[in-house]
């Protein structure tokens, strides 16, 4: 349920924040997928550390911006299934 909740909080995320969370996720995973602009996510794949790291900083960072200044992102992400 905690995966699910992440992986709709980072949709909504800017491109620019989002692509700091990548650069995190790669680091800490680097056997994500990635073909052009779309990159696969295996949530599973990261540790307990990492994913409250993502959702921490997701969450902060849509708590501190008003609502008119969020964007849409421009890269796609891909999770695998968490249901």
């Amino acid at each position: 349920e905690e995966k699910v909740e992440l992986q709709t909080t980072l949709g909504q995320l800017p491109q620019q924040i989002l692509e700091e969370l990548i650069l995190l996720m790669k680091e800490r995973n680097v056997n994500m997928s990635q073909e052009g602009d779309e990159i696969e996510v295996d949530l599973d794949a990261f540790d307990d550390e990492t994913l409250w790291e993502l959702d921490r900083r997701a969450k902060a960072f849509l708590k501190k911006e008003p609502e008119s200044q969020k964007r849409v992102c421009i890269i796609n992400i891909c999770f695998k299934s968490l249901y």
